[in-house]
């Protein structure tokens, strides 16, 4: 079966209206995109939405999503972008853990991380060792900012 000339973008209509097959094509997939690029960040947001919704585990592990709740506390600057924290309930402390890529140059030791990350979305990423005050290694969890890609 034959394409009709007008749908083939050589017909008196195409013509008089400088219709162009590439640029057609061209915008076509443009919406596309821009179809997916919405759709893409309407899932993040959804994403978001939910690991806020829910407190990292206690005690943490690898892999895990959620957010700091209250009672974060600055135990110790190591560097520019990475800070010693621990988590304070009620009655007892739990295991320090490492956030890296958040300034530092805003939080003192035994100052509290809360308000600008309580209920900031974060990602425990892995493990790693550091010297304790005893001389020893210890291996901490390190959390990182999540960016829902």
């Amino acid at each position: 079966m034959a394409i009709p000339a007008e749908l083939q973008g050589n017909g008196p209509l195409q013509k008089q209206f400088g219709y162009d097959p590439q640029k057609a094509a061209a915008w076509q997939m443009a919406e596309q995109k821009a179809a997916a690029e919405r759709a893409n960040t309407e899932r993040r947001q959804e994403l978001l939405r939910t690991y806020a919704s829910q407190d990292l585990p206690d005690p943490l592990e690898v892999g895990a999503i959620g957010k700091f709740g209250r009672g974060v506390v600055v135990f110790q600057a190591i560097d520019a972008n990475k800070m010693l924290l621990y988590r304070r309930w009620y009655w007892h402390s739990t295991s320090p853990f490492c956030l890296q890529g958040l300034p530092t140059s805003d939080h003192v030791d035994g100052g509290s991380l809360e308000p600008a990350w309580t209920g900031a979305v974060v990602k425990v990423t892995g493990t790693m060792h550091y010297k304790n005050v005893n001389g020893g290694r210890s291996t901490i969890f390190v959390v990182e900012p999540y960016d829902v890609k």
